[in-house]
């Protein structure tokens, strides 16, 4: 027996716990289309079980919080970047005494 086959619209909404229709079309935006097997009996549209869970997975995986990046300290007092500040302005950061320096980033 082959361990991947098609199943139904009933199996996929068992496997989502939900309506066969919110399956399908939660299937859909996922990217995975059935096969028709055409009208009749035992026919219709059939879903490959690798595909259905590989997307369930997927799905999973994309509501799954992401981790907040760090945020940098805050510093106390004013803080100048180098590369913002002009010439004339660094010429007169080095000359002042070291205890009056703003933190440089």
């Amino acid at each position: 027996m082959p361990s991947d086959h098609y199943i139904k619209k009933e199996d996929i909404a068992e496997l989502f716990g939900t309506t066969s229709g919110v399956a399908e079309e939660t299937l859909k935006k996922a990217g995975v289309m059935p096969i028709d097997l055409g009208r009749g009996r035992g026919c219709g549209k059939r879903w490959l079980l690798s595909a259905v869970m590989n997307a369930i997975q997927s799905i999973h995986e994309k509501a799954q919080p992401r981790p907040a990046r760090p945020r940098s300290p805050k510093l106390k007092g004013g803080h100048i970047g180098l590369a913002s500040m002009s010439a004339r302005d660094i010429e007169k950061l080095v000359r002042q005494p070291l205890a009056s320096h703003p933190t440089i980033q």
